[in-house]
């Protein structure tokens, strides 16, 4: 059972159950998070100060890791050399073997003497040997390096506020109650409520496998907010204060994790199959030399019968010679048992699947067993999630409709744009975004924040336009957010003018503009009629989605600078007043393009029997346009009842999800 909490009046359970995926789509770990008292009341609750954080008192400190634990990695017990080594003789076939060897040495001894008789005996313990040595040697270093790896990975420090002062702490200090800063760039490596910040965002696609920017804004009583920050999750933007809510197994990640760990070793196909041939050749070995033997002696019984006749039988089948007739015949039995076994068939997939390790490694593989390799070889359904396994998780243009010219695939990096299209298309590009490029050694593009955004500035980049250019001209500026859909902002055009940028959903943008520019070489305006814009969305925006595409529209418009007023605009009740009247740009399509070898090695898994199924976070429609982009869905695939499922569905079909509890209560 848990400590008595007497010191803090709240359960772990009460932290913990905030944090799931589910429960904060709902809405539920925001209610349980108002039941708590919000900011206010967690703080008083977790004996913790927003500007002093924790008491450094070794004391409380040691209470705090008693009650609720601490984020110290929980240390897997590690397999020795010698106990990987006796694990091996757990294998059927190899104890066989061993038996065999042992029989064959006596037997050879026995019969041939030690000059020749201990060869054959002695070969098999060989291979025996180079068996366990090969398998125990492999899972031994390969989990050695795999442990090295994994804690170099984790270990980092961040930045808490503990009495009253800002000091860097080892992830694995930190504790409940603790007060954390956090930072575009950040993993989180615990569970966090968000108590304030700026433009913070984060990516949680190692949850949901999605890397769509979350926006996490802090708790406000009667507002639907997202203030929970989950252990495993990146800031892309932003930066924010929160609080430690929970460590270690307790977080998201942890619990995961323990799950993980907890799942028993599994005897493997192969294995499987090794076992029931060491059985059936064991029997029809043993059948063999019964049957053997009982011919020799019959054959002996008879032969004395006939020749001595009823009278002096039972004295001639006494004699030495017949003694050690049976023995030869028991000889002969035992051998066809050892001749039987296939010493060779255990150390053949031993080689093999050392050899497949090998071949892993140069890809880039580290395969911590022997027979993982062997797993995945017997593999029928391969169950593969879409962002960044079957697509390059690169969002990328790869279509648009820009001054009422439609582009496809193949077109969109050889626009023939004139000089003043591709001033006004990519200075708002470039201008209206916060995301950024950064060039790595070897010439690769980092992107960093929005993945939306980084796909519009590696299109504005192929035209020649740098965005760090037109970056800090601002004069206003208006952050997206998940309510408006769309994002502002204003720039000096000249001495008299202003131009605001505007990008979001193209619905919500396509509806706010009163003109569109036709041509693609200069900027010839002209009016956007309500049937144009039903037009449009149509055949431009509807066409693009049912394609799996995320359509933005651009727009703009110029106003005189002496109108302007700052002050008034950066009001959020007047920025809709400010985004009307625009002029659409064009709207252009996002995809995250699959993998040139997807469509290709899907084809080879279904040649082969094999399933191939694709989970993903995606809303249906567009899950269902990437399957069928790379093959995993098929023409005949779609007529089928349960070719596509949703995750609600799945689980009512399988009758839920049952909750289980460890031995101290916890789900």
């Amino acid at each position: 059972k848990y400590p008595e909490m007497v010191d803090f009046p709240l359960k772990r359970e009460d932290l913990t159950y905030m944090f799931d995926g589910d429960r904060i789509r709902k809405g539920e770990s925001l209610q349980q998070l108002e039941k708590l008292g919000g900011n206010e009341e967690l703080l008083q609750k977790l004996k913790t100060s927003y500007k002093h954080g924790i008491k450094t008192d070794e004391a409380e400190l040691a209470k705090r890791r008693e009650i609720f634990g601490t984020n110290a990695p929980k240390p897997l017990p590690v397999k020795g050399l010698w106990e990987l080594i006796v694990e091996q003789f757990e294998d059927q076939i190899l104890r066989i073997l061993l038996v065999a060897a042992t029989v064959s040495l006596i037997i050879g001894v026995w019969k041939e003497g030690w000059e020749k008789g201990w060869i054959e005996g002695t070969t098999i313990y060989i291979a025996v040997v180079i068996i366990v040595t090969v398998s125990a040697g492999n899972n031994y270093l390969k989990d050695k390096q795999f442990r090295e790896l994994m804690k170099q990975r984790q270990q980092r420090s961040v930045s808490v506020m503990r009495d009253g002062k800002v000091d860097e702490l080892s992830i694995y200090d930190l504790l409940v109650g603790d007060i954390l800063y956090v930072g575009t760039g950040d993993m989180m490596p615990v569970d966090v409520v968000l108590l304030s910040g700026s433009n913070v965002k984060a990516d949680e696609s190692s949850q949901t496998g999605e890397p769509d920017q979350i926006p996490k804004v802090p708790f406000t009583p009667g507002e639907k907010t997202n203030p929970f920050l989950l252990s495993g999750s990146q800031m892309l933007d932003g930066k924010g204060i929160g609080i430690v809510v929970a460590v270690g197994e307790e977080t998201m990640l942890g619990r995961i994790r323990s799950k993980l760990e907890q799942k028993e070793e599994e005897v493997t196909g192969l294995q499987l199959k090794l076992e029931r041939i060491a059985d059936m050749i064991g029997k029809v070995g043993l059948y063999a030399a019964i049957l053997t033997f009982i011919g020799m002696a019959g054959n002996m019984f008879l032969q004395t019968y006939l020749n001595k006749g009823e009278a002096n039988y039972w004295d001639s089948l006494t004699t030495f010679k017949n003694a050690s007739y049976l023995l030869d015949s028991l000889i002969v039995g035992i051998t066809i048992i050892v001749v039987a076994v296939p010493e060779g068939l255990p150390l053949a997939v031993t080689i093999a699947l050392a050899y497949s390790v090998g071949r892993m490694k140069k890809e880039n593989n580290l395969v911590r067993q022997l027979q993982s390799c062997e797993t995945m070889g017997g593999a029928n359904n391969i169950c593969s999630d879409k962002t960044g396994t079957l697509t390059q998780n690169l969002m990328t243009v790869v279509a648009g409709y820009i001054g009422g010219v439609k582009f496809e695939k193949e077109d969109i990096s050889k626009m023939n744009l004139g000089d003043q299209m591709k001033k006004v298309l990519f200075e708002g590009v470039c201008t209206n975004s916060t995301a950024f490029i950064v060039e790595e050694e070897g010439g690769k593009d980092k992107r960093m924040g929005s993945a939306t955004e980084c796909a519009l500035l590696v299109l504005a980049k192929q035209y020649g336009f740098d965005y760090t250019q037109y970056r800090e001209k601002e004069v206003l500026a208006i952050p997206f957010s998940s309510a408006r859909k769309r994002m502002t902002m204003v720039v000096p055009l000249n001495d008299t003018t202003l131009r605001i940028y505007t990008k979001g959903a193209s619905e919500i943008v396509l509806d706010r503009c009163d003109e569109q520019i036709r041509g693609v070489t200069d900027l010839k305006v002209e009016k956007l009629s309500p049937s144009d814009k039903k037009t449009i969305e149509k055949d431009i925006i509807h066409n693009f989605a049912a394609q799996a595409y995320r359509t933005v529209c651009l727009a703009y418009k110029d106003i005189d600078s002496s109108s302007f007023n700052k002050a008034k605009y950066e009001d959020a009740k007047n920025h809709d007043d400010l985004e009307k009247g625009l002029t659409m740009i064009g709207i252009v399509g996002i995809q995250d393009p699959l993998r040139e070898d997807v469509p290709d090695a899907v084809a080879r898994c279904h040649t082969a029997g094999i399933t191939v199924r694709m989970v993903t976070g995606d809303n249906l429609e567009t899950a269902k346009a990437i399957a069928k982009g790379c093959g995993i869905l098929r023409e005949e695939d779609l007529e089928k009842q349960y070719s596509t499922i949703e995750g609600c569905d799945f689980r009512k079909l399988v009758e839920g999800l049952e909750q289980v509890t460890d031995e101290k209560g916890r789900p």
